[in-house]
């Protein structure tokens, strides 16, 4: 089958650019194959119809009316969201995605010849590691797709520095902690808090790529900061996007480069 990163792509691109028929046409063909080689209650077919075909026209309709970095980013964390509620909450396709996260622990253990993973260590993958690395996966998908369809259908370059959380969103922050603290740390109780951590997390990024846009700056410097976040677990771009409601960092910054 088609890997599914490039579903998004195809049915957009398709949608966007070429008659929308053969978006259409696409669409119905990616959803046709993989009930007939997996079926209708398999895991492949939800992750091909939600964060393939679907998230495909909704990349289409973002680019199409020309919607803002943070609107797409929100597109694709929701529906990864949407993924990670689904196979946490029905238990045929917990199983699946499990054992699929098992095997994949193992082929690691076996490459670095580390120890198995304890009870405590495969609980955190499962309820943090694994929510949190697919939706920022998505997010970082969702941003370069929709950068590079909007320059294919416009001809216009955008640019990561424009991505901005709106102020209403610390509300939303706000009630994602309250969620997670008053579900006990429960896997599902916990995703909308992840998912704000990585728009947050990207707003950082976002704010670090203004301040290197300035003139003076150096791009061998915005290398070797991202560089060392690695080391910091990225935890200081995350405090920045934070920040930013509180501080007007971006105001800041777009002031000094008016100057």
């Amino acid at each position: 089958m088609i890997p599914l990163f490039l579903i998004p792509v195809i049915v957009a691109f398709l949608l966007v650019r070429a008659p929308k028929i053969l978006g259409i046409f696409a669409s119905v063909a990616v959803l046709a194959v993989v009930y007939k080689l997996k079926g209708l209650n398999s895991i492949e077919f939800l992750y091909y119809s939600v964060n393939g075909v679907v998230l495909g026209w909704f990349f289409a309709f973002a680019v199409i009316r020309k919607k803002s970095l943070f609107a797409i980013a929100v597109t694709a964390v929701v529906f990864e969201l949407l993924i990670q509620v689904v196979v946490g909450t029905i238990p045929q396709y917990e199983a699946v995605y499990r054992k699929v996260l098992d095997t994949a622990a193992e082929s690691v253990s076996s490459l670095f010849a580390m120890p198995e993973l304890s009870q405590a260590m495969i609980n955190f993958q499962w309820k943090i590691l694994v929510p949190f690395s697919e939706t920022l996966k998505s997010a970082i998908y969702a941003l370069v797709l929709g950068i590079v369809l909007h320059r294919f259908a416009y001809g216009e370059r955008r640019k990561l520095s424009e991505f901005n959380m709106p102020y209403w969103s610390v509300w939303v922050l706000a009630a994602a902690l309250a969620l997670a603290i008053f579900s006990g740390g429960s896997r599902n109780g916990n995703l909308l808090l992840l998912g704000m951590t990585v728009l947050y997390l990207v707003n950082g990024v976002s704010l670090v790529r203004l301040f290197f846009a300035q003139p003076g700056r150096s791009r061998v410097g915005e290398v070797l900061f991202f560089l060392m976040q690695i080391w910091l677990l990225f935890l200081p771009i995350l405090f920045l996007g934070l920040m930013e409601y509180w501080m007007d960092l971006r105001g800041k910054l777009v002031r000094v480069q008016e100057k």
